[in-house]
C-alpha cells in the first residue's frame, strides 16, 4: 500500500477526500507514479471547505492516452467531492515548460505540500 506524508499539513475538511482519491490515483498507476502534490489553498491556511477547490499535480514517469484512459471514472468521482482534475505531468514536461507557465508553476511552487513521493517543485527555479 502507498505511503502518504505530510497528511497532518492539509486541512482536516480536505484530509479524507485527499488521502481517498490520491490512494487509489497510486493503485491504479503504480509504479508509474513520481509524486502527488496538493497546491493552492488547500496546501496553505486559506482553504474553506464550502468554497475552494483541491488542487492536485500528479507526476508521471510516463504519460501516455493510456493514463488518461483509467483515471477518468476516478477523476470524475473527485470532482464530486470539490478535487479539481488534476494536472497530470511529468519533470520533463515541467522543467521545459517553465519559460512558457512561469506564474503558474511559481504558484504550485510557493504554496504546495508534497503528499507522495517526490517533490520537483521545491527546487524549480
Amino acid at each position: 500500500m502507498a505511503e502518504l506524508k505530510n497528511m497532518a499539513t492539509l486541512p482536516l475538511e480536505a484530509r479524507a477526500r485527499i488521502e481517498k482519491f490520491v490512494l487509489q490515483l497510486v493503485k491504479i498507476h503504480a509504479e508509474n507514479v513520481v509524486g502527488i502534490v496538493v497546491y493552492g489553498s488547500a496546501a496553505g491556511i486559506n482553504f474553506n471547505p464550502k468554497t475552494s477547490d483541491i488542487n492536485l499535480a500528479v507526476l508521471f514517469r510516463t504519460l501516455d492516452f493510456e493514463v488518461f484512459q483509467k483515471s477518468v471514472g476516478w477523476v470524475a468521482w473527485g470532482r464530486k467531492q470539490n478535487i479539481s482534475a488534476p494536472l497530470f505531468l511529468t519533470e520533463n514536461y515541467v522543467r521545459s515548460s517553465l519559460d512558457v507557465f512561469p506564474i503558474e508553476f511559481n504558484e504550485i511552487k510557493n504554496h504546495h505540500l508534497c503528499i507522495y513521493g517526490q517533490d520537483i517543485f521545491t527546487d524549480l527555479s
